[in-house]
């Protein structure tokens, strides 16, 4: 063997030594995941609960620090300005990675430009609930009142141009009735406005509304979610009367661009360790939410066609930035 050769095969070695020592030595201090959103929201609550996890296998803390704002804008921008050392991290939901984006005319962070996927969580599918005084019983009676009731059915919904939001936009479209949207700033108003009869549904993620749901306060019509769910047996899918209606919220992990593959894909591997536990995955159907494993590639692929679809979603709707 040649010395060329034989130089070739050392820097080889020498490459796969350091990979293999930074996959073993890291994490050695606290990792941290911004959460751009409040303290109490459905992705906060999974991020605490999966850190307590990841903690134990990491062997460091892991810090969850709450940068709410801007529709989720400040703690994306925070994570875009910081080191890619594989420290700090972006957890949050569907809207902020899909929608925030084409929201703001300067968001101050672009997705391609400055993040790189990481893991995708969990999930938690939309759910279209109604005052129980409500003729309709189920979606397809939603449809048939609303081809006779025009403009006569409001729907509340906790945030404009969000994904509940778009969810009757989309119903609309899709269907040929004119449901009224009508945005509240925030889930507890926007239930409240259908307990009390002041609108006749309201839309949201389940996890928020599932509770108002088992009391009676609230009838479930259908979920949003692509197949029947643990816990959730009696709810109807959309699916069944709208093929395809599939709309999911979701959350995720994206790492700072130019984060150490070696440290993304430990992550990765490391939160479906997480999700694989029963008492995780126990306490997230508590709330509504369901497990998203995968590979990084997987979530890459899904990344893309989500902000795909929501992006046409928000033009199919005339909504613009602002």
């Amino acid at each position: 063997m040649n010395r060329q050769v034989t130089g070739c095969l050392a820097v080889i070695a020498l490459v796969m030594f350091g990979v293999a020592a930074h996959a073993q030595e890291w994490p050695t201090k606290p990792v941290k995941m911004i959460v751009p959103l409040p303290a109490g929201t459905a992705p906060d609550i999974t991020m605490r609960l999966m850190g307590d996890r990841l903690s134990k296998l990491w062997g460091q803390q892991v810090v969850v620090e709450n940068r709410p704002g801007a529709s989720g804008a400040i703690g994306m921008q925070a994570v875009a300005r910081a080191a890619a050392d594989g420290y700090t991290f972006v957890f949050s939901s569907a809207f902020v990675f899909t929608l925030t984006p084409h929201l703001m005319k300067t968001p101050g962070f672009d997705l391609d430009r400055d993040f790189v996927p990481v893991a995708r969580v969990a999930g938690t599918p939309m759910l279209l609930a109604a005052n129980p005084q409500f003729a309709a019983n189920n979606l397809s009676d939603v449809i048939q009142l609303a081809k006779s009731q025009a403009d006569k059915i409001n729907v509340s919904n906790p945030q404009y141009a969000s994904i509940p939001h778009l969810f009757v936009e989309m119903l609309n479209q899709q269907t040929g009735i004119r449901l009224y949207n009508v945005p509240f700033s925030g889930t507890t108003p926007a239930m409240t406005a259908a307990i009390n009869g002041d609108v006749q549904l309201v839309v949201d993620g389940i996890a928020p509304l599932l509770p108002y749901v088992r009391s009676g306060r609230l009838k479930a019509i259908a979920m949003a979610a692509p197949q029947p769910l643990a816990g959730l047996d009696g709810i109807p899918l959309a699916n069944a009367t709208i093929p395809g209606f599939n709309i999911m919220g979701w959350f995720g992990i994206l790492a700072r661009k130019g984060t150490s593959d070696v440290v993304i894909q430990r992550v990765n591997a490391d939160v479906n360790k997480a999700l694989a536990v029963p008492e995780i995955t126990d306490r997230l159907r508590e709330i509504g939410t369901y497990p998203m494993p995968g590979t990084v590639k997987e979530f890459a692929a899904f990344l893309g066609e989500e902000r795909s679809r929501w992006a046409k979603a928000v033009k199919d709707a005339g909504i613009e930035a602002q």
